[in-house]
């Protein structure tokens, strides 16, 4: 579409979108003149979504709707809201508001408000189908396919739709074996189970069914013989785009640096769910009334569609590449408003809460619903739920301006990385600085998936020099492959412990897998593994030491205690609220508190507070308790559910062992150091 089709006056929301039946294929005949056509200006774009679809610049309400329900959260409350504004300024916005309204209006029993909402649900949709307007800026910008599929008041999944199959099943009384559409009935049976369990569908597979979808459609007599005939070439295509999209684009990305080019796997999927689309909306726009009709209406042939086409769609909205801005790591509003953010936020961070300039990074997350990675969809940021450790690396940032010495390189090691956010975008936001910074680490994390996911990271970002990514669980003793639990929709809570942690979950365990075990220690003693590091990094210890592994954190620390005595890590940093969840039932209420203080003897601590607050490790607590029994009172509570643990984060650092150089160790006494005290009584 050339730029100069569009000025002040004429937009292509008012020039080539259908609002009305007679502009299909047409558009406003009011726009047209001279060398200014619907064919030269209305080209459907296979990238990223317009404004009218993203409504990134739109009112404040669109924004919100569209983050909490592509979190999978409550939105109820900003659907009306959202309903109740002029449509045509976000017109998908408008029709995932109004199917939203629409459901939770029948399941509370509104029947005349759900019908409202249908009606004006499937207006917008037939506006939306009959217009130029691809299907890659509708699924790229709103979860639509997932609220076709949900239930009232639950997470949208790839699920398996028996009462859609059943139609299908249907068909293999006419079809006979010796009929093409038999064998795609077969297609359809084996390809339902590979979306539910979120797995690629063959390619071979998919090509078969399109050949077999053309032999039928030249053969069936019936429309609605046809219909479904089309339907399943419908499904082979946006097969075929499913497969590409979730699994050889993220490959394809990292090979070409983390660029997504216009040519590859991307646009033949683009390409390939835009054929299914055509060939669909001719099928179910046939009747495109002026007026609504309630008996046969265009939203609902496609929430009826034969299974599984609105499963593959879903599947489609959850991208496997994500573009962030790295810089959004250190760049968070606390930052920028409270505490020491005052101090350096002008330097790094311009006081509108956005960063000086954005640090583009490729973020390779999972093709299927999880909330870390329809966080990192939704925000487009690096999903660090550490504060801490955000801060952290805002005040080592800072540091690097004048006081980090410029060959010594930043050394993390993180345990439990999950994706790897929080290294990754450590290693960008310093590299990005005026005054560049190295970072050099290793990220360990036990599930393959998200290993490997972390890998085609790195390597898209041309950090496989800097970060490594070890396929492995850290713990208090060296251990075969054992189970890890993965809770529903949130892997990054997978783990070990089980009764208790399980208790916190939203959801259920949908996954098991095993991961071998060893320990810090065991790595650290060998001299070829530790070595390595070394030899890479050019530094004798390893500068940040975080662990966030679910409640293992103190195993973890303990398979470091010589590691730890010995001085290979100048600070360590890890959540301590859930500690309590690898205790014995029996263990006594001070082993929590004797333990930190024995394993991070020579450290000096302090406990972070949710809120930012600081609180020295050794100070009386006002009801006259130790700070560790307090966070012993504070978890039992917890875990009866009638309190809540404040002290949310420890970090401790020492000076000794050459850690006095360290630019963890400076940034932590600058942030941190007027309320730490020793570890050791």
């Amino acid at each position: 579409m050339a730029a100069s089709c569009w000025n002040g006056q004429l937009t292509f929301d008012h020039c080539c979108v259908a609002w009305q039946v007679s502009e299909r294929g047409v558009g406003n005949s009011q726009c047209w003149r001279n060398n200014f056509t619907y064919d030269r200006c209305c080209l459907p774009r296979l990238g990223s979504p317009r404004e009218l679809f993203a409504c990134r610049d739109a009112a404040p309400e669109w924004g919100a709707f569209r983050r909490l329900l592509m979190l999978g959260q409550p939105v109820s409350g900003l659907a009306v809201i959202a309903l109740k504004r002029d449509w045509k300024e976000c017109i998908v916005g408008a029709l995932s508001a109004a199917i939203t309204v629409a459901q939770e209006a029948a399941a509370s029993g509104q029947e005349h408000l759900a019908k409202l909402a249908f009606a004006k649900a499937d207006w917008v949709l037939r506006a939306v189908m009959r217009s130029s307007i691809s299907l890659e800026e509708v699924i790229g910008s709103w979860p639509l396919a997932s609220l076709f599929l949900l239930p009232a008041g639950k997470h949208p999944r790839l699920g398996f739709d028996e009462v859609a199959f059943k139609r299908w099943e249907s068909k293999l009384v006419e079809w006979r074996k010796d009929d093409p559409g038999y064998h795609l009935i077969h297609f359809v049976a084996e390809t339902v189970p590979d979306l539910h369990n979120s797995k690629r569908i063959p390619l071979d597979r998919v090509f078969r069914a399109v050949l077999l979808a053309g032999q039928q459609i030249a053969k069936e007599t019936s429309e609605e013989g046809k219909f479904f005939a089309k339907m399943a070439a419908v499904a082979a295509m946006w097969s075929a785009a499913y497969s590409l999209r979730g699994w050889y684009v993220p490959t394809w990305v990292w090979q070409e640096g983390g660029r997504q080019p216009e040519s590859g796997p991307a646009a033949e999927a683009a390409a390939l769910l835009q054929a299914g689309y055509d060939l669909l909306r001719v099928a179910i726009l046939k009747n495109d009334p002026d007026e609504y009709d309630d008996e046969s209406t265009t939203l609902r042939a496609f929430i009826n569609l034969p299974s599984p086409l609105v499963q593959i769609l879903q599947g489609m909205e959850f991208a496997a590449v994500v573009e962030v801005d790295a810089s959004l790591l250190i760049c968070f509003p606390p930052v920028l408003t409270t505490g020491v953010g005052r101090v350096f936020g002008e330097k790094l961070c311009p006081l509108d809460g956005k960063s000086l300039r954005a640090v583009p990074m490729s973020l390779h997350v999972f093709p299927y619903w999880d909330s870390v990675s329809n966080s990192a969809r939704v925000d487009r940021q690096p999903v660090c739920t550490v504060k801490e450790f955000r801060t952290l690396a805002a005040g080592i940032a800072e540091l690097a301006q004048d006081a980090w010495e410029p060959k010594r390189p930043l050394t993390i090691w993180e345990i439990g990385a999950n994706l790897g956010d929080c290294t990754l975008a450590t290693a960008a936001v310093m590299r990005a600085l005026p005054t560049p910074r190295r970072v050099v680490g290793v990220l360990f994390e036990p599930l393959a998936e998200a290993a490997a996911a972390a890998k085609r990271s790195v390597m898209a970002n041309g950090l496989e020099h800097q970060l490594q990514v070890w396929e492995l669980a850290l713990g208090d003793e060296q251990m075969p492959p054992r189970t890890i639990r993965v809770p529903d929709t949130y892997s990054a809570e997978a783990t070990f412990v089980s009764s208790d942690m399980q208790k916190h979950w939203d959801g259920d365990v949908t996954d098991v897998q095993s991961a071998a075990t060893t320990t810090v220690d065991k790595l650290v003693m060998d001299d070829r593994v530790f070595q390595e590091f070394v030899g890479q990094s050019n530094a004798a210890s390893v500068d940040v030491l975080k662990i966030h592994v679910q409640g293992y954190e103190l195993k973890v620390l303990r398979g470091a205690r010589r590691a730890l005595a010995a001085g290979v890590f100048c600070l360590v940093l890890l959540p301590i609220g859930k500690l309590h969840a690898a205790l014995p039932a029996s263990a006594p209420s001070r082993t929590l508190g004797r333990d930190l203080r024995a394993l991070l003897a020579n450290y000096t601590g302090v406990l972070i507070r949710s809120n930012g607050g600081t609180q020295t490790v050794e100070v009386e607590g006002a009801s006259g308790q130790s700070v560790q029994e307090e966070v012993d009172v504070f978890w039992q509570g917890r875990r009866s559910k009638k309190g809540l643990l404040r002290w949310t984060t420890l970090v401790a650092w020492r000076q000794t062992h050459g850690c006095h150089t360290s630019p963890a160790v400076r940034a932590a006494e600058w942030l941190w150091g007027a309320d730490a005290s020793p570890m050791a009584r």
